[in-house]
């Protein structure tokens, strides 16, 4: 009896602090309703200013960036990429036509040189026969950095306190397709809002599982530089 691979698991690790753009963190984004294959896919557009990196965010996007420069070279090794080299791995991947996590901010107009941007989501897609409208949402916890005294637990966020050009982290986990669509990308899992930031226009494991007090750092919440972000 034939079995089909397993998908290879890569480690789910937290995002250093970035800005959140074109968040659909509390339901679906309606744009995916809508497409010739539908899909029910929550998403945030994070955005990251390197020279803003706490020692804490040095760490995790070493980590993160590690496991994506990996994934390219072991399942893409007709791609000859620089060891170690973020910048090298996004212009190669481009170059061979093969789908990647991160890009460099002056793609889009409104993010700009010095900045990178990553596209995180969860989808959930019909199975055969069954209507978009029946297929339950993806699951993503929302919380903020703060807990309820009685439940011990990240408190939700609601739609006054979830919008785009709000500061926070993310819980990820690289993926790989090597079939259509080829390439490696960030899965969405939870996110953690840790403080407010100026609205910008448009739009598994629970949170207690991604999230430590311990992880909080405090450059965090003071908004330092944040002018290069907004």
């Amino acid at each position: 009896m034939s079995t089909s691979a397993k998908p290879e698991q890569f480690p789910v690790r937290k995002t250093p602090l970035f800005l959140a753009s074109y968040a659909h963190l509390l339901r679906p984004n309606p744009k995916w309703l809508a497409d010739s294959r539908p899909s029910k896919r929550k998403e945030v557009s994070a955005v990251w200013d390197p020279s803003k990196f706490t020692d804490k965010d040095k760490a995790r996007w070493a980590e993160i960036t590690g496991d994506l420069l990996g994934a390219c070279r072991k399942h893409f090794p007709e791609v000859k990429f620089a060891d170690g080299d973020l910048d090298d791995c996004i212009v190669k991947m481009r170059m061979a036509n093969l789908r990647f996590a991160i890009h460099f901010g002056n793609e889009k107009p409104e993010y700009g040189e010095g900045l990178y941007f990553a596209n995180l989501s969860k989808q959930a897609n019909p199975k055969p026969g069954q209507r978009i409208e029946d297929v339950p949402d993806p699951r993503v916890d929302v919380v903020a950095s703060y807990k309820d005294p009685v439940t011990d637990k990240w408190v939700r966020l609601d739609d006054e306190s979830c919008y785009s050009g709000m500061y926070g982290v993310a819980s990820v986990s690289v993926y790989v397709n090597t079939k259509a669509s080829k390439g490696v990308m960030l899965g969405l899992n939870n996110f953690q809002k840790i403080r407010d930031g100026v609205r910008l226009a448009g739009g598994g494991a629970r949170a207690e599982a991604d999230f430590d007090d311990a992880d909080m750092d405090d450059e965090w919440l003071t908004g330092a530089g944040d002018d290069a972000l907004s």
